[in-house]
């Protein structure tokens, strides 16, 4: 609920595309929950395959795709076991 009040929305399809037609900017982490697990201190992975759906909707919306990767941040903190 806290992200909600903050500005964010629901991760998917409908949710997005009608932001997108209201003309918002959204931002994606396009790998989610499964990149999240392998973060660990020094290392960088990356969690891309089968994760496109995101272009054919910026298309079919006619959004522009700004890529950005952000380095250091697993180096802020530590994964609990």
């Amino acid at each position: 609920e806290l992200c909600l009040a903050g500005g964010c929305i629901e991760a998917t399809r409908p949710v997005m595309d009608k932001a997108l037609e209201q003309g918002k900017s959204i931002m994606i982490v396009v790998g989610g929950a499964a990149e999240a697990m392998h973060a660990f201190p020094g290392t960088n992975t990356l969690i891309l395959k089968k994760r496109y759906g995101f272009v054919a909707m910026a298309i079919r919306n006619g959004a522009d795709l700004v890529p950005v990767y952000s380095f250091g941040e697993t180096d802020a903190y530590d994964q609990v076991d």
